[in-house]
């Protein structure tokens, strides 16, 4: 059982580690064993539950954008919304099956640490290996982007792999432009 004082901590610091690419839900499931000696679904599923603020953070932080993208201002916006809408879609198809095999499977402890650990590295790998120099924009984004978008968020439910960091890296390797790369990301959240 966790107390208030350490929900408002791991609320806290998941507000901080969620906007870089860094896997908060990595960290947060490492802490969460390692201070609060929580099992491995229950730390899992208090990280799931922390990306909920994180969410709301960013709708309100994107909520003119979203309302254009809701009503379709314009054709280009109209575009967005399927595609968002795709990518939600495919990564619930994905994510949902990760997490309850997760859920199943990582019954000791140890397990979900060394999967935690080795999925940050990976992120860590994955960050060393972008490119930041493309110029393309969110009206360029294919449907086959959208669906890879979709597919990597939804394995991003993996302690240790960043969302944000797989998505943002993802859209600089097809060369959008790092500003629109963390906009889609974080649109792509909500």
């Amino acid at each position: 059982m966790v107390t208030v004082m350490e929900a408002v901590v791991f609320g806290a610091l998941q507000g901080v580690l969620e906007w870089l690419p860094v896997s908060s839900e990595g960290n947060l499931v490492l802490l969460m064993v390692a201070w609060l000696g929580l099992s491995p679904s229950e730390t899992l599923r208090s990280a799931v539950l922390l990306h909920l603020g994180t969410g709301a953070a960013a709708l309100a932080y994107y909520r003119a954008e979203v309302v254009r993208i809701a009503l379709g201002v314009d054709e280009g916006y109209r575009r967005l919304r399927l595609l968002l809408m795709a990518m939600t879609l495919v990564t619930g198809a994905v994510g949902l099956p990760v997490y309850l095999l997760l859920n199943l499977s990582l019954a000791q402890g140890e397990a979900l640490l060394a999967l935690t650990g080795l999925a940050l590295v990976a992120t860590g790998l994955m960050q060393r290996g972008r490119e930041g120099a493309g110029r393309r924009g969110s009206d360029e984004l294919s449907w086959a982007e959208a669906l890879g978008l979709g597919v990597v968020q939804g394995l991003s439910i993996i302690p240790g792999l960043s969302r944000s960091g797989v998505t943002t890296t993802l859209l600089l390797l097809r060369g959008y432009s790092p500003s629109e790369s963390l906009r889609v990301s974080f649109l792509m959240s909500i």
